[in-house]
């Protein structure tokens, strides 16, 4: 699986969000932790992932 699909995915169940940058091309764009996928940060190191 590619990284723009696996990106997809993760968007699509809340866990990055995706900020588009720009209008012309080339845009900039950013994926960072949503709200909720901060929540899975404790959980995911206490799994040692």
């Amino acid at each position: 699986m590619t990284l723009g699909l696996q990106l997809k995915k993760l968007e699509q169940h809340g866990l990055v969000s995706r900020k588009i940058y720009g209008k012309k091309p080339p845009v900039k764009v950013v994926y960072s932790l949503s709200n909720f996928g901060k929540t899975l940060v404790p959980i995911l190191a206490d799994l040692s992932l």
